[in-house]
């Protein structure tokens, strides 16, 4: 375990500024859990948003060094450790408070998209077996797709790494750590 320093942006849509905290930081340890301990030990009144910490939903979305990132997902091993993390609110929304965007208009979008009704008499299949292995290539190679198109995307933002190959690394290194003689 260790401490970590963080800036967190503290106001509203009226303006604010960075707020200097320190957090303990362990192996696994995620932004979202150290704005956490922030609140727990620091500053009890910190606004954020989050809701199943599992990056299904997005709201703990924030910048977090400048880049919009879950907070949920974001390591903090994976960030430099010789100067704070920064963490505030995604600039694309107004601010309600300190780490809290109001993205309103995500639902007002949401509710403009028709549901998704069956024609009547429609026969669902819902057996992976019933559709075959059909869905499964088309997935499988939408995932290729968007892993290509990530790794692009990240190559022209300047990004020296990629998130996803980080864990992996870092996995790789523990499993070899763990078949070295002791």
């Amino acid at each position: 375990m260790s401490t970590r320093e963080f800036e967190v942006w503290r106001g509203d849509a009226d303006g604010g500024e960075f707020v200097r905290y320190e957090a303990e930081a362990g192996e696994g340890t995620v932004v979202l859990d150290a704005v956490h301990e922030i609140q727990r030990t620091s500053a009890p009144d910190l606004a954020v948003r989050w809701n199943c910490k599992a990056a299904k939903c997005g709201s703990c979305g924030a910048e977090v060094n400048g880049k919009p990132r879950l907070m949920c997902k974001t390591q903090v091993d994976d960030l430099p450790a010789d100067r704070p993390i920064r963490v505030s609110p995604l600039r694309a929304f107004p601010v309600i408070r300190d780490l809290v965007s109001d993205v309103s208009w995500n639902y007002e979008v949401n509710r403009q998209i028709p549901p998704f009704t069956p024609k009547p008499g429609a026969e669902w299949l819902m057996q992976q077996e019933d559709v075959g292995d059909q869905p499964l290539a088309y997935l499988n190679r939408l995932s290729d797709l968007l892993f290509v198109l990530s790794r692009w995307i990240g190559h022209h933002l300047g990004e020296q790494e990629y998130l996803w190959e980080r864990p992996l690394e870092r996995e790789a290194e523990r499993a070899r750590a763990r078949k070295a003689p002791a």
